[in-house]
């Protein structure tokens, strides 16, 4: 591979014109262009960060300024000042990526190298991604080979068409479909303190050195050390490093850096919601309003997924969409939703509707047409101008309707482009537990709604929820299902507090006895 980064820019600096220079530094990682652009680093010294610390984002450039030290042994404390002073800038016009976006990335990146390895190489995305963050920051992955020379030649070959911005024995910045991605090389006896390292937020691996130090311990990004003997402990596992810690495991998910060391320490983090733990999808949509396959291609996709049921919810008349249900076509639906559960016995196929909520809390179709309907999901797409009351009263009207199940992404934001709406959360949890409406975590990527923190204070008020896809193509289910059980995780949720974690009867009876609650709450 051709000469990368920094070096090719140091040696056209030499000699070279001022446009060879200016092309050479805008071939670097982004993060450090701007670090040369921001004149808090020379490019001596720029080299000398990569060589000794493989710095080549933000994320390596705080990780390694604990251990700045000038060439020759002197503490690098002026150097270190710069550098902490020009770090918060480094970001500064730059917009994340939605982690529907990232996924579609990284898993691309990580399958042709792990194909092109056979073996050689294995490969973990790392960073805010692992965390499931609604939005990612950097594309990091891990890469363990027992020889790590071999990585970057792996990649070379998996990924043709990427450029290699800078690369190291030990990193590399790939520039892969139009984005960045860094990728850190270790060997596979410090793969696991690496992998708690580059996973956790910053926050959370202060804390957890803070726990080490506690126990007499240093825990760096490759190994777990007794101060006293200077002896490493061996760390087969992830799991492992925890262990030797003295707390549980911690999920990457909730790896925020608030409150779950202490959680740990304390005996309190819970079991989290599992892939294995999802029994159905219960929000998805089809031909009949604004999705790209039949009913029957989408009831395929759930049978492979081995789910029990799954719920046809397409949109209601006021939707935004140019196909909608009203009440002929959904007569029309339910024809071929019988249909097809003739043919296709082995799972559940149940017919709802995702209805809106109008301006004034009422329903898009009337009660007679909702009633022989599974299952009615109530969604606020349009918030007509309201305010934070009004947003809430609509809520809380539909959220106490005898005939609505669940309420879908509750906040209606649209992840990197608009917020959620400004609504009384408190309120509309409450409303939800009292009337024994379930609220929707949404895997669909723009939506990711309720999001980690909200899904979280759910929880904590007793609500229920519901992890769905609100897949519009058929070969959406999985990743979408997967996505929503990632934020569901990041607040915190467990299967007992999931509805369709419930079995296809438990399922059906919680419909029917919701149903019968709500009537009773009406009419009291």
């Amino acid at each position: 591979m051709p000469a990368a980064g920094v070096d090719r820019l140091r040696a056209v600096s030499r000699d070279g014109a001022d446009t060879v220079i200016e092309r050479e530094r805008r071939q670097l990682p982004r993060d450090l262009e701007a670090l040369l652009r921001l004149a808090p680093v020379t490019l001596d010294e720029l080299l000398e960060l990569h060589r000794r610390f493989s710095v080549s984002n933000a994320a390596d450039l705080a990780a390694a300024l604990p251990h700045l030290t000038r060439p020759g042994g002197d503490p690098g404390a002026e150097l270190g000042a710069r550098l902490r002073v020009a770090l918060p800038s480094l970001r500064a016009d730059r917009s994340r990526i939605p982690l529907g976006r990232a996924f579609t990335v990284l898993e691309a990146f990580v399958t042709a190298i792990v194909n092109q390895a056979g073996g050689r190489a294995d490969v973990e995305p790392v960073g805010s991604f692992r965390r499931l963050d609604d939005s990612v920051g950097d594309l990091s992955v891990l890469a363990v080979a027992p020889d790590p020379r071999t990585v970057l030649p792996i990649i070379a070959e998996a990924c043709p068409d990427a450029e290699f911005l800078q690369r190291s024995d030990w990193a590399a910045s790939v520039r892969f479909r139009s984005h960045e991605i860094h990728v850190r090389i270790e060997l596979p006896e410090y793969a696991s303190c690496a992998l708690v390292h580059y996973t956790g937020s910053p926050g959370h691996v202060r804390a957890l050195g803070e726990l080490a130090a506690s126990r007499g311990l240093s825990l760096t990004s490759r190994t777990l050390v007794d101060r006293a003997s200077n002896r490493v402990i061996g760390c087969p596992t992830e799991e492992s490093v925890y262990e030797a810690l003295g707390i549980p495991f911690i999920e990457p998910e909730i790896r925020h850096g608030e409150d779950e060391v202490a959680d740990a320490r304390a005996g309190r983090l819970p079991n989290l919601v599992r892939e294995d733990d999802i029994r159905g999808d219960l929000h998805a949509h089809t031909l009949w309003s604004d999705g790209q396959d039949t009913v029957e291609a989408v009831v395929r996709a759930a049978r492979h997924l081995g789910y029990e049921y799954i719920a046809i919810t397409d949109h209601s008349p006021h939707a935004a969409t140019s196909r909608t249900l009203d009440e002929a076509r959904l007569l029309e639906q339910r024809a071929e939703v019988d249909r097809l559960r003739q043919r296709f016995p082995d799972i559940a196929i149940l017919q709802g509707i995702e209805v809106d909520i109008r301006p004034d809390g009422g329903l898009d179709l009337p009660d007679h047409a909702l009633e022989p309907l599974d299952i009615v999901l109530a969604s606020l797409h349009d918030p007509a101008g309201q305010n934070r009351d009004q947003l809430t009263a609509r809520y809380l009207k539909a959220i106490r309707h005898p005939l609505v199940d669940v309420i879908t992404h509750p906040t209606s934001r649209l992840v990197g482009r608009r917020d959620g709406l400004d609504i009384d959360v408190e309120a509309v949890f409450a409303a939800a537990v009292e009337s024994a409406t379930a609220l929707e975590i949404d895997g669909a990527p723009a939506h990711l709604d309720m999001d980690g923190h909200l899904a979280r204070k759910a929880i904590d008020a007793g609500a229920l929820v519901a992890i769905d896809s609100d897949a519009h193509r058929a070969s959406s289910l999985g990743l979408q299902m997967r996505l929503g059980i990632g934020t569901a995780r990041r607040g915190r949720v467990t299967a007992d507090r999931v509805l369709n974690a419930k079995p296809l009867g438990a399922l059906r009876a919680w419909l029917a006895a919701r149903r019968q609650r709500s009537r009773s709450l009406a009419r009291a």
